[in-house]
């Protein structure tokens, strides 16, 4: 007995699907292979390939658990007649009636019948095939009900499809190969969930324009002081001047005057100006020719 993990690991398909299709490089390493029924939500034709059927026998909750033994190479065909009438289908258990209700309406492979369903409740016809497409794929069938579904199979407008299946190989290889594999397989890793922290910090990763930063500098509370003193310096020229001292020269010396400036805050409301350009204010010895 194997599970499914192992089986999708070791010939590839999916692990969820009822038939799944292994890679073609699993296919064309191994040689393809008691009676029993198939069942699908509407009748079909035969199978057209001899399958390899495995079947659950150690249910344990979860399919990674799950364990499967291998039947053999089956030969798949409709039965006669092709599909469930309304009286075996009544006689059939309510857990297989809710079971089946409850997948065609989760899973993607019961949208035509939910179709056909929802359009002979508008049309009070049968429904077309174009008709059935055009409602799968504007997504209006979801309205449909589990309830909805179980009444349309108890009315006999749907019906259970019904295939015989028939064992007519055994792959011995195969079969050991699985007994020999299983025990020493090492199940692969899993692969690393991203957290939602992760996800938003490659999303939303985005770099500083630098126009952004320059205007966001322009914005901050700005404080410049003049600490020149008030003789000393002249514009006109750029350069700075001595200050005379007094001849004595243990007389304490003047402390230069500081020029009180205001303070500039750019809100964010105001346009960013051209850089204030601070000069000290002209005395009357001293005057500033402005050109």
């Amino acid at each position: 007995m194997v599970t499914r993990f192992f089986m999708a690991s070791e010939y590839g398909g999916n692990m969820q699907a009822t038939c799944p299709r292994p890679s073609k490089a699993f296919v064309d390493s191994h040689v393809p292979g008691a009676p029993g029924l198939w069942f699908c939500v509407q009748a079909g034709e035969d199978f057209d390939t001899i399958m390899r059927v495995f079947v659950k026998i150690a249910a344990v909750r979860g399919d990674k658990k799950s364990k499967y033994q291998y039947q053999g190479m089956y030969q798949i065909k409709t039965a006669n007649p092709p599909a469930l009438t309304v009286s075996e289908w009544s006689q059939q258990a309510p857990s297989f009636h809710n079971k089946w209700a409850h997948g065609i309406v989760k899973m993607g492979w019961g949208a035509v019948v939910r179709s056909r369903i929802l359009l002979r409740r508008e049309l009070n016809r049968e429904p077309t095939s174009d008709e059935v497409d055009d409602v799968i794929q504007s997504g209006v069938y979801k309205i449909v009900t589990e309830e909805d579904v179980k009444q349309a199979y108890f009315r006999g407008d749907e019906r259970m499809g019904v295939w015989t299946m028939k064992c007519v190989a055994y792959d011995n290889r195969f079969q050991q190969k699985l007994h020999d594999t299983f025990p020493m397989w090492v199940p692969p890793p899993p692969k690393r969930k991203k957290k939602a922290g992760d996800k938003k910090a490659e999303t939303k990763k985005k770099t500083t324009p630098p126009r952004a930063t320059e205007n966001r500098l322009r914005r901050a509370k700005r404080k410049r002081r003049n600490d020149l003193p008030v003789d000393g310096q002249s514009e006109s020229d750029g350069t700075v001047e001595s200050v005379q001292q007094s001849d004595n020269e243990d007389s304490p010396k003047p402390k230069a005057k500081r020029r009180k400036v205001d303070i500039i805050e750019l809100t964010d409301d105001e346009e960013p100006q051209a850089p204030i350009k601070y000069r000290a204010r002209g005395t009357k010895s001293r005057p500033i020719f402005l050109n």
